[in-house]
């Protein structure tokens, strides 16, 4: 039996069987459009934004990424020629906005007022929420520290599966990139030579316990002004992060009640979301760029900042700031006053190695952060234990487990002296780590799906193929410092992570 249609339904049958294939064939955008966090900044778009271009210097609008730039994930992802099934001779250039973990988080979200349509604030600017695209979201967003259940239960509102007004994005996707070393950055004119911290002294300068130079070693007499972030930071939030984990036991002195927090002034030694109790004569400023702008202005300051930032500064605009060694605690010598003691091994934030190993185990899908426990560390559950219902696609939000990278891994020795053999604790690389993330929405993306699939795997693949596994080389990001200073690719992520990535992020 034969069926025959009317013209008027064909015209209805073709339009239904060819407007998907119209669509999927849109032309990708020419530039992807995001921002957040800033301590990945550089590692991300390079420093060509803080160079002298013209008579501007710091200008938030050129932060385009340079194709050639490859000393940096995005500039090397540009440069990059894509699948031939995008038919396009290269990837979209890369427009990040640096303007706080919080803020990008926000604007990802739907926060009320964040939008990605108003222009790139500078660190010092009022505006924390634009990203300098032409649209009320972004493409993709970068942040510092994991989503919490509140964040992830306000996307789904908002943004996701019961949003009811606008495009739904199912689900956010959040992937580990990189991680970042924060460093202890000072500035004290009676000091030229490179100065030690020990995580004791780290903890009382912070806690407010130690306030003058004089009391960390043989220097004058000069006040220490604490600068430290006012914006909602994943810097911060991982930085409290290891002052809840290592000040309770630190040596000699230890340090209670410091909590992890992503606004750092909750985080201090009896603050509370009521009272804030901050360290007398402590400055707050936003972002890495206004830490450190502040401690280079500031004799006697001392601030907590990611490193390539700082270096940038320095190479750019004659900044002076230097950053401290960290050592799990003070010679043993010294302390005996005897020898043979130990001399601990001083790690330096400028000195990582190409790759960061995680702990086996701590790269876990659909789990949020869920507030603190009773020492102020950060609690992880999963998605459904958190919101009371499984997340609507499982495997796409992945979160690094905090405790795990809340400290150094350490190591034991044996030394002989005079009371006999002793066994020491040593750190085995640098301490105060970050592990930054890039976030997208699930569905919704449109024709540029593959190209936001693409640049969120581009950690993890070389040349177009998907040849990490977790454990062997990262492909085109195999090389010794491809991204800045003070950044490492991460190493004991899922296998096949980048064939994961790309699957959740559709159109």
């Amino acid at each position: 039996m034969s069926v025959k249609f009317t013209p008027a339904v064909k015209a209805v049958i073709a339009a239904a069987v060819f407007a998907p294939l119209v669509a999927a064939a849109a032309t990708p955008s020419t530039t992807l459009y995001g921002g957040g966090g800033t301590l990945a900044q550089v590692a991300y778009t390079g420093d060509s934004w803080l160079s002298t271009n013209g008579t501007t210097v710091n200008n938030p609008q050129l932060r385009l990424t340079d194709p050639a730039d490859l000393g940096s994930l995005f500039g090397q992802f540009t440069a990059t020629t894509p699948p031939k099934s995008l038919e396009e001779t290269s990837y979209p250039a890369i427009s990040y906005c640096a303007i706080g973990s919080g803020g990008g988080r926000g604007v990802f979200y739907g926060a009320s007022g964040d939008l990605a349509s108003n222009a790139c604030g500078n660190y010092t600017a009022t505006n924390k929420n634009g990203f300098s695209g032409t649209g009320d979201e972004p493409n993709f967003a970068g942040s510092d520290a994991p989503l919490a259940s509140s964040e992830y239960t306000e996307f789904l509102t908002n943004k996701g599966s019961s949003n009811t007004e606008g495009p739904n994005h199912t689900e956010p996707v959040q992937i580990p990139v990189i991680a970042g070393a924060i460093a202890m950055a000072y500035n004290n004119s009676d000091i030229t030579t490179q100065i030690n911290l020990t995580e004791s002294q780290i903890c009382q300068v912070w806690s407010g316990a130690i306030n003058n130079w004089d009391q960390l070693g043989s220097y004058p007499s000069r006040p220490i002004v604490l600068v430290y972030r006012s914006d909602n930071s994943g810097t911060a939030f991982n930085f409290s992060n290891h002052l809840s984990t290592v000040c309770p036991t630190a040596v000699p002195t230890a340090v209670t009640g410091f909590s992890t927090q992503s606004v750092f002034n909750l985080a201090f030694p009896g603050s509370t979301s009521t009272t804030v109790v901050t360290p007398a004569g402590s400055v707050a400023e936003s972002g890495n760029g206004g830490i450190v702008t502040e401690v280079n202005a500031t004799d006697g300051a001392i601030g907590f900042a990611e490193v390539a930032d700082a270096v940038a500064r320095i190479k750019y605009a004659g900044a002076t700031v230097q950053f401290a060694t960290v050592s799990i605690q003070p010679d043993v010598a010294a302390l005996k006053g005897g020898a043979p003691g130990v001399t601990y091994h001083k790690w330096n934030p400028t000195s990582l190695g190409n790759r960061f190993t995680l702990p086996t185990g701590s790269v876990v899908a659909d789990s949020v952060i869920t507030g603190n426990n009773a020492n102020g560390q950060p609690i992880v559950e999963t998605v459904a234990a958190a919101t009371g219902s499984a997340p609507p696609v499982p495997g796409c939000l992945f979160i690094v487990n905090p405790a795990s990278i809340a400290t150094a891994p350490t190591k034991q020795y044996s030394k002989v002296n005079k009371v006999g053999t002793t066994t020491y604790t040593e750190y085995k690389s640098y301490p105060i780590m970050a592990a930054t993330y890039l976030l997208a929405y699930n569905t919704g993306n449109g024709a540029d799906s593959m190209n936001i699939g693409e640049l969120l795997a581009s950690a993890y693949t070389g040349s177009g193929a998907d040849d990490y596994n977790g454990v062997t080389t990262v492909g085109n990001n195999s090389t010794t410092g491809l991204v800045s200073a003070g950044y490492a690719y991460l190493s004991g992520v899922p296998a096949a992570f980048a064939t994961t990535i790309k699957g959740c992020v559709k159109p």
